[in-house]
């Protein structure tokens, strides 16, 4: 069961944190359900920071299959690349950052 609340008002959903929950946990919840929409099964890969095991054949193997949504679900949908910048953020240090979707 998620942690959030969602009250969808107006056509708009709001995303309400509930006692105790911080932003990174509520982002957590977002990221995870968005991997479970998209059919993904290694919910280790679907939190921030993804635990990614290259050893794992079963994890390759769904982040494979799934990459393109994964990144979606990754950045929330959004290109992140200005705020990196902005943030001294370069390849070489976080090159996840500066994925574009």
């Amino acid at each position: 069961m998620s942690s959030t609340s969602h009250l969808l008002l107006a056509g708009l959903t709001l995303i309400l944190l509930l006692p105790n929950q911080t932003v990174a946990d509520r982002d957590d919840d977002e990221f995870k359900q968005c991997c479970l929409q998209l059919g993904m099964t290694h919910m280790e890969l679907c939190k921030y920071p993804p635990e990614v095991n290259i050893s794992d054949a079963g994890q390759i193997e769904d982040l494979g299959s799934h990459y393109p949504g994964w990144m979606k679900c990754y950045t929330n949908g959004k290109d992140n690349t200005q705020c990196c910048h902005q943030a001294g953020v370069d390849a070489g240090s976080n090159a996840l950052c500066l994925v574009r979707i």
